[in-house]
């Protein structure tokens, strides 16, 4: 007697498909994503490292809000499209960049990464002859390659001014590690002269 044999099984096998081929679809789903979120941000215009900044840009001058009260409002009077062609259109301009006294009202840290005794105190000593609050003078114990002015989220443009204010051009970048989260880090290398 023969004994039957088993029925073979057709397309329900599984393939030798690794973990990363299997994950891969979903990984670039999140990328996909992540890549359009960012894309309608910076279409609508919006920055989303610097949230100042765009506030920054829409407020408008006191002689814009002035001249605005001043305007006839379109939707209450009729006025002729030739009449439109003739008015001078004048607009206030507008500032977007802080002034430079503002920008100083950021406290400043300096921080000697040198062995030169005392350089710290004579880099705040310029700071503080064109207006900047130094609030602490110390020494950094870590490496930096060349003398930087470090600056909290949103402060860049007070770290471009605390540069030009030095007798050296140092690096710009923002903060990093346990350097202040609101106030600017000035370390000086061997790179700063004096």
């Amino acid at each position: 007697m023969n004994s039957p044999t088993p029925a073979r099984r057709q397309g329900a096998h599984r393939s030798g498909r690794s973990v990363v081929s299997a994950v891969m679809p979903s990984l670039l789903a999140v990328v996909a994503v992540a890549a359009l979120i960012t894309s309608l941000a910076v279409w609508r215009g919006q920055d989303p490292v610097q949230p100042q900044a765009a506030a920054a840009t829409t407020t408008s001058t006191p002689a814009s809000r002035e001249a605005l009260s001043q305007a006839p409002n379109p939707s209450s009077t009729k006025t002729s499209p030739s009449a439109l062609a003739t008015v001078p259109v004048t607009t206030a301009p507008v500032t977007t960049a802080p002034a430079r006294s503002t920008l100083r009202d950021v406290q400043v840290v300096v921080l000697n990464q040198t062995s030169r005794a005392g350089l710290a105190s004579r880099v705040a000593d310029t700071l503080r002859a064109d207006g900047w609050t130094v609030a602490a003078v110390g020494n950094f114990h870590g490496i930096v390659p060349a003398t930087t002015v470090y600056y909290p989220p949103g402060e860049e443009l007070a770290a471009q001014t605390a540069a030009e204010d030095l007798q050296a051009t140092p690096r710009i970048r923002p903060r990093f590690g346990n350097l202040s989260t609101s106030r600017l880090t000035v370390v000086v290398t061997d790179s700063y002269p004096g």
